[in-house]
C-alpha cells in the first residue's frame, strides 16, 4: 500500500481531495496533508509519502520551493502541482522540475485520479528498481561476507540501496543471531531493515542469508576501543526489536569485532567463530569473540582418542559406546575454557571416518554423516548425532576389526608430527613389517604412506586455516622437516600451493 500527501492553504481544498476519491481501491491507505510549504518539507522528511499533490501558490513558502527542498526525498515523477492560475510561468517551471502533472483549479476528479494512477507507475516501478537493486546488493554482501568473493560491494549500492554511507561510517561490526529450527518470518529483500540505533550515531542493516540464520551490520564514525559489551546490548536490541520470534531463550548470537569497512568480511567470520562456542558453552546464548579470543586453550586432552569408540562399535557394544560420548561431554562441560571448538569438530569428523572405514560405508553414506558434524554449531545437536550414531550404522553388515589396526592409527595420530615410517610403525607395535603392510591394506584401503600423507595434509589445512603460523612452522608441524617436500605433497593433495590456500579460505 501507498502514502499520499495533500498540501494546500486552504482547508477546503485539503479535505476535498481527501474525500474525492475512494483511495483504498488505488491502493492508498494512508492520507496526509499540510497547510503549507514548510509544513509539507517537515512532513514529507519525517513520513516519506510516495506521492505529494501541492498548490503553487501558498504564503511564506511556494509549492516550488517545496518541491525544491524535497526532491531528493520524493521523486518529482510522484508529485502533481495544482494551482488556481493559469500563468504559463508557473506551469513551466513546474514542469522543468519534472513533476508529473500540472492541473488546474477547480480539480475535475477524473482527472485526479487519471494523475495519480500516473504517480502510482512511477511508485511501483520505482520499488520494482530498489528490489532488484537491494536483492543483488544483499547478494553481493552475502558472498563477500561469507568470503566467497573478495571484494566488497560498491559504496554506491550501500548509499543508495540501503541508506549507508561507508565513508561517514567507515567501522563495521558483524552480529550473526540464529535459532535452531526453521524460523517462519518472511524476510527477503523486499523486507530487509535500515534504521539508527536509539540514541547514536549508529547505523544498522539487518536481513537474513539464511532460512535460519539473521545478520546485522553495525556502521559508525569512529572505532570504540572498549565498548564490546554496549554494542553487545545494542546489537542485541535490534535483532530482539524487530524480530520477535528470536527470543533470547530460543535464539543465539555471536558477534564479531569492530573493523574497518573493507575488512568487514573479517567481523562477519569472526562472528561464526565465536557462535561455534556454544559447542562448549552448552548454556550460553550470546558470543562475544572479543570476550573468547583471549582464552587459554590448550589442545585435546589424551580421552580425545577415536581407538576405544570403534573398537565398541565394532564389537557392537553400543552402550558401549554411548557411555563413551557421554563421558567426553562431561569433559567438555568440565573443562570448557580450555577447548577450542574447531578442534572438537575436526576430532569427532576423525572419528567419523574412521568409523566409516571399519564399517566400509560408502562415500555418499559417509559424507553425509561427517557433514552433519561438520555443521554442527550447538552442542545439543552434536551430542544427539554422536548418540544416534549407532543407528546410520548398516546392522547386516559383518565388521571385522583386526586390533592392531587400531593400534596403529593411534600410533599414527600420535606421532604424525615427527618422522614416520612403516617399518618404525610396526617395530613400535612389535609386528613383523611384512605382515603390517599387507594387514594395515586390508583395514584402511589404502597403502599406510598414503593414509599418512593424508592425515598429514588435513591437519596442515587445519593449521593453514586456523593459525597464523608461518607455513615452514606448520610444515615441520606435521611431520616434514623439508619445506620443499611438504609443498610438493600439499599440492598434489590439495591441488594448491599452501600459500594459495591460505589466501584462498582467510
Amino acid at each position: 500500500m501507498s502514502s499520499l500527501l495533500v498540501c494546500d492553504d486552504e482547508k477546503w481544498i485539503r479535505e476535498g481531495i481527501a474525500g474525492a476519491i475512494d483511495w483504498a481501491s488505488l491502493g492508498i491507505d494512508t492520507i496526509l496533508t499540510a497547510r503549507d510549504g514548510l509544513g509539507a518539507v517537515e512532513m514529507v522528511r519525517e513520513k516519506k509519502p510516495d506521492i505529494v499533490i501541492t498548490d503553487i501558490k501558498m504564503p511564506n513558502f511556494s509549492g516550488l520551493e517545496m518541491i525544491e527542498a524535497v526532491r531528493e526525498t520524493v521523486d518529482p515523477r510522484r508529485i502533481i502541482v495544482i494551482s488556481g492560475f493559469s500563468d504559463f510561468e508557473y506551469a513551466r517551471t513546474a514542469l522543468k522540475l519534472g513533476v508529473s502533472d500540472y492541473l488546474l483549479k477547480p480539480v475535475n476528479e477524473d482527472a485526479l485520479r487519471e494523475a495519480v494512477e500516473k504517480c502510482l507507475d512511477a511508485v511501483r516501478e520505482d520499488e520494482s528498481i530498489l528490489r532488484r537493486f537491494r536483492s543483488a546488493g544483499l547478494d553481493r554482501l552475502t558472498l563477500w561476507l561469507k568470503h566467497i568473493d573478495a571484494q566488497p560491494p560498491d559504496r554506491d549500492i550501500l548509499l543508495s540501496g540501503f541508506g549507508i554511507d561507508t565513508e561517514e561510517t567507515p567501522f563495521v561490526r558483524a552480529g550473526i543471531c540464529r535459532r535452531p529450527d526453521c524460523s517462519s518470518r518472511e524476510f527477503s529483500p523486499e523486507t530487509m531493515m535500515t534504521g539508527a540505533v536509539e540514541g547514536s550515531r549508529t547505523r544498522y542493516l539487518l536481513f537474513q542469508p539464511s532460512a535460519t540464520e539473521y545478520a546485522c551490520l553495525f556502521f559508525k564514525a569512529r572505532q570504540g576501543a572498549h565498548d564490546a559489551p554496549r554494542a553487545s546490548a545494542l546489537m542485541s536490541g535490534v535483532f530482539r526489536g524487530n524480530l520477535p520470534e528470536m527470543t533470547e531463550a530460543a535464539s543465539f548470537t555471536g558477534e564479531g569485532g569492530w573493523t574497518r569497512f573493507e575488512d568487514g568480511w573479517l567481523s562477519y567470520n569472526q562472528a561464526e567463530t565465536a557462535l561455534l562456542y556454544n559447542l562448549v558453552y552448552a548454556k550460553q546464548h550470546t558470543f562475544i569473540y572479543d570476550e573468547l579470543c583471549g582464552r587459554r586453550e590448550k589442545p585435546l586432552a589424551a580421552d580425545f582418542r577415536s581407538v576405544k569408540p570403534v573398537v565398541l562399535l565394532a564389537n557392537r557394544r553400543f552402550a558401549g559406546y554411548r557411555a563413551w560420548v557421554e563421558e567426553i561431554f562431561g569433559i567438555i562441560n568440565g573443562g570448557a575454557e580450555q577447548i577450542n571448538p574447531r578442534d572438537l569438530i575436526a576430532f569427532f569428523s576423525s572419528l567419523v571416518s574412521g568409523i566409516g572405514r571399519v564399517w566400509e560405508l560408502e562415500d555418499g553414506e559417509l559424507r553425509v554423516i561427517r557433514d552433519e558434524i561438520e555443521t554442527a554449531w550447538r552442542q545439543e545437536d552434536l551430542h544427539k548425532k554422536l548418540v544416534l550414531l549407532p543407528e546410520r550404522l548398516p546392522p547386516e553388515r559383518q565388521v571385522g576389526v583386526k586390533r592392531n589396526f587400531l593400534q596403529a592409527l593411534d600410533y599414527i595420530e600420535k606421532h604424525y608430527s615427527r618422522p614416520l615410517t612403516m617399518a618404525g610403525t610396526a617395530r613400535a607395535l612389535r609386528l613383523n613389517a611384512s605382515y603390517f603392510s599387507k594387514m594395515f591394506g586390508e583395514c584402511a584401503g589404502e597403502s599406510f604412506l598414503k593414509y599418512l600423507t593424508r592425515r598429514r595434509m588435513e591437519k596442515a589445512k587445519v593449521l593453514l586455516r586456523e593459525s597464523s603460523e608461518k607455513i615452514y612452522e606448520i610444515s615441520e608441524k606435521v611431520g616434514y622437516a623439508d619445506y620443499r617436500v611438504f609443498s610438493k605433497n600439499f599440492r598434489e593433495y590439495a591441488g594448491i600451493c599452501p600459500a594459495g590456500f591460505r589466501n584462498r579460505v582467510v
